[in-house]
């Protein structure tokens, strides 16, 4: 059964991705929620998306609906798809999806029949996308950098680099394809967290820390007019009720602060001497 969580509610609405990405590690990842090689069959068992292999005109589909006020989340992967990192991108940039587009119709209760079918990779659209996307490509921009900070993240894919200091040796901890990796790490010294625009690839990654910006308040959350059923492995963190804040509430003072502590602790799983 699909649970709702109000923090990636909020996240999911804000566009915060970063820290959305941090939350689904923390939430859903268990013991596995800071290894670099994130087990993403794991992720999606503990989420609730069953994953089936098939023969599709496409790499994979997410599709969601509404079958009498019980929500079905599903992901197809073509069975012919056999790189296990293109897989394991896949499959991250599908549940961006379902976190950044679908969940918010699940949770006021609007969603009948939804999904997104890829027709590219992520790994080729990643690798070939232009600096200023047009308004059809962000939502698979937003998936795409989703399913980066998912699985390099920001704190980890940095400190790796440096320690590492070899690109092979980096991608190949984290099980992500080096071209992949090495774009993400240049794109981080050249642009601040939560955008969903791709910077400049000039500046590398040794050559100093990306900038950070300030963490983006988070809105109130109103009570919502549907009951969502928690799931029951992870009862203790679900809440049975969720709302999305109308476009005009106001944003109040509350700083996420949690993710920035997070990203350090994953780092820390890198390298030990990084201070606490």
């Amino acid at each position: 059964m699909i649970a709702i969580f109000p923090k990636l509610a909020e996240c999911a609405l804000q566009k915060d991705i970063t820290r959305l990405a941090c939350l689904v590690r923390d939430y859903f990842g268990e013991e596995q929620k800071y290894a670099a090689n994130l087990n993403l069959h794991r992720i999606y068992k503990n989420v609730g998306i069953p994953i089936s292999y098939m023969d599709c005109q496409s790499p994979g589909t997410i599709l969601a609906k509404d079958e009498l006020g019980r929500f079905q989340i599903q992901c197809l992967l073509d069975k012919s798809l056999i790189d296990p990192e293109e897989e394991k991108l896949l499959l991250a940039h599908l549940l961006g999806h379902y976190f950044l587009h679908i969940q918010g119709d699940v949770a006021m209760g609007e969603l009948s029949l939804s999904g997104y079918r890829e027709i590219q990779l992520p790994k080729e659209r990643f690798l070939s996308h232009k600096s200023e996307p047009g308004h059809e490509e962000i939502a698979e921009r937003e998936a795409d950098i989703f399913a980066l900070n998912l699985l390099l993240p920001q704190g980890m894919i940095k400190k790796a680099a440096i320690t590492l200091n070899n690109i092979e040796k980096t991608a190949k901890f984290f099980g992500v394809n080096l071209l992949v990796v090495e774009k993400w790490l240049n794109e981080l010294t050249a642009t601040t967290p939560n955008t969903t625009s791709t910077p400049s690839s000039h500046t590398s990654i040794l050559k100093g820390p990306a900038r950070q910006s300030a963490p983006k308040p988070i809105p109130k959350i109103e009570k919502a007019n549907r009951t969502i059923a928690n799931s029951s492995y992870l009862k203790q963190k679900a809440t049975q009720t969720v709302s999305i804040p109308k476009k005009n509430a106001r944003a109040h003072n509350d700083n996420p602060t949690n993710a920035l502590t997070k990203i350090r602790s994953l780092a820390q799983q890198i390298d030990p001497t990084v201070p606490k």
